[in-house]
């Protein structure tokens, strides 16, 4: 007996029933009508009571909410198609109540000669018909463009009914603008910030006076670097708790990872130290990424794309899943071979900076792996 219970039994108590009774029994009465007659219409006043569910319309915004967050975030035009529904779904329940509430009042009156109802001759009419001549009446009057009628209202209860749809319409505009702007302006807002950066970005190759080749290069690595969408994801990591950061990356980056033996099968709070100092690159095709004799300092996973390694004695095209420079992260010297991408790459890095303090917290594995490089090395 919680929540809604009270407010649902209210409204739907059979009020109709009650009504048909009383009204049977004003019919064959014998004596004076006027006691049952009071009666029914304290009955027909008391369905007033059945608006309590209205209270409930807070729980389809909830709705529509929820289902707009279950939604992908990539899939900004379904999110869009969601907030749009809602919005017109609200607008014509609020038409829908303001029609209801235009019949009510005649139909407590018991439909007096000046009331609209009489005026348009739907006493009589059918349900549908009365529906819709009342919707149409409310609808005119939120919209400003009539009294819904040819006549203007004809007593004190139908003004005020009247000035209370002009304004219920001016809250639906102001409700209606509102959503639109707030629509307009966080629709999208990750693409909005990337063609901010991007105008900067153009800007500044124009102020600077680059060659055009050069600008064509920077703009197709910023597109392919963040593909349209701008995330600063070391913001973004700082909002969520250290777990939430590693569940996030392994969802990202443990194949990656699990690809390098000296990474396989190890504990779980190792791999989830190695991957919160992972750093994501791309280079485009053309793109040295190491080069001999230069500071070998990063081990690089291949998440995408294709690199041609080149030494003295081998040549070998890796690909996704495969990685380069690990003997960097435990031995540091220089680059003895050439790695070139041969198309659009993606990369994760590895400094051996980073490597070393995730090993300072892990002394066993830092002995097994420091022995394993020697080895590979002696050999």
């Amino acid at each position: 007996l919680k929540s809604w219970f009270a407010l649902d039994l209210i409204s739907a108590f059979p009020l109709d029933y009650i009504i048909l009774i009383a009204k049977s029994f004003e019919e064959h009465s014998d004596t004076s009508s006027f006691s049952a007659s009071k009666l029914v219409r304290v009955i027909m006043f008391a369905r007033i009571f059945s608006l309590a569910r209205l209270l409930r319309v807070s729980k389809l915004w909830r709705f529509f909410t929820e289902w707009e967050q279950v939604s992908n975030a990539n899939m900004e035009a379904v999110r869009l198609i969601l907030r749009i529904m809602g919005l017109f779904l609200m607008i014509l329940l609020l038409c829908h109540w303001n029609g209801c509430i235009q019949f009510l009042v005649p139909v407590l009156q018991e439909f007096p000669e000046h009331s609209w109802v009489v005026r348009e001759n739907l006493t009589n009419a059918t349900l549908g018909e009365q529906y819709s001549v009342a919707v149409f009446r409310a609808l005119s009057h939120m919209i400003g463009i009539s009294y819904g009628s040819a006549e203007p209202p004809s007593d004190e209860t139908e003004l005020w009914i009247v000035m209370t749809s002009m304004v219920s319409g001016a809250l639906m505009y102001t409700m209606m603008v509102a959503s639109i702007s707030a629509m307009m302006t966080n629709g999208d807002a990750p693409a909005k910030a990337f063609r901010s950066k991007m105008s900067q970005l153009e800007d500044y190759m124009t102020y600077r006076k680059l060659p055009r080749e050069l600008r064509t290069r920077i703009c197709n690595y910023f597109q392919a670097r963040h593909q349209g969408k701008w995330f600063d994801e070391e913001d973004i990591f700082k909002l969520v708790s250290r777990p939430l950061r590693e569940e996030i990356l392994n969802v990202r980056c443990a194949n990656v990872l699990n690809s390098v033996p000296m990474f396989r099968n190890r504990d779980a709070n190792f791999s989830n130290a190695v991957l919160l100092k992972l750093r994501r690159e791309v280079f485009q095709e053309g793109d040295l990424i190491t080069h001999p004799n230069a500071p070998e300092d990063r081990m690089f996973f291949v998440e995408r794309g294709r690199v041609l390694v080149t030494t003295a004695t081998v040549q070998a095209e890796l690909c996704d899943g495969d990685y380069f420079g690990e003997l960097c992260l435990l031995n540091k010297g220089h680059c003895t071979a050439m790695v070139q991408a041969t198309s659009l790459v993606r990369l994760y890095s590895l400094s051996a900076g980073s490597f070393e303090e995730v090993l300072q917290g892990f002394p066993e594995i830092r002995e097994e792996l420091y022995q394993t490089a020697h080895e590979r090395l002696r050999v």
